[in-house]
């Protein structure tokens, strides 16, 4: 289906991302920084990118601006364990990308993915 790029530094995140997706049928890569997924994205150009909204090295909001600046129509979906209040105030300044927060459930995950696939 579609090659999905997760970046995020907690290793067991991306391991239930990588799986449900994968079991989904979608293909996965996964960094676990922003500066590892910058190179990843344009290593490989995802049809999607999932990123944290903490990464050891930069922001998520600041990974959705830099990835802008390489792609402007690819989705992004930033991930958080933010209280959805606080994440929709959050992504406003990262062009109101579609939020996933955790925990989440499979069936949000794929709603969330097949929701930003399409735009």
């Amino acid at each position: 289906m579609a090659t999905i790029l997760i970046i995020d530094d907690h290793p067991d995140v991306r391991e239930v991302l990588r799986i449900m997706l994968e079991v989904a049928g979608h293909r996965v890569i996964d960094a676990v920084s922003g500066t590892e997924g910058l190179a990843a994205f344009r290593e490989h150009k995802p049809d999607l990118t999932m990123t944290d909204l903490r990464l050891p090295d930069m922001e998520g909001t600041d990974v959705v601006h830099a990835l802008r600046q390489i792609d402007r129509v690819c989705p992004i979906v930033l991930v958080s364990a933010e209280h959805p209040e606080e994440l929709e105030a959050i992504t406003l300044g990262a062009k109101a990308v579609p939020t996933l927060s955790k925990p989440f459930t499979r069936q949000r995950l794929l709603a969330i993915v097949e929701q930003a696939l399409k735009t």
